[in-house]
């Protein structure tokens, strides 16, 4: 089991591919459970560029 840090889920949404590549093979190692808290979450929604909206709501859907 793992936590993402917000930190981490940002770069993520602002597509650092780099972060992208070791976040996907995070999930292959753990078998896909990444988990977020209810502050993360708060946080992200907090910080979001409109336009990051639709993406964060896909990302949320898989953690």
């Amino acid at each position: 089991m793992v936590i993402v840090d917000t930190d981490i889920l940002i770069w993520i949404l602002r597509d650092r591919e780099d972060i992208i590549r070791k976040f996907q093979k995070l999930v292959e190692e753990t078998n896909g459970e990444i988990y977020l808290t209810p502050i993360q979450v708060a946080e992200i929604y907090a910080g979001a560029r409109p336009a990051e909206l639709p993406k964060i709501k896909k990302i949320f859907r898989f953690l």
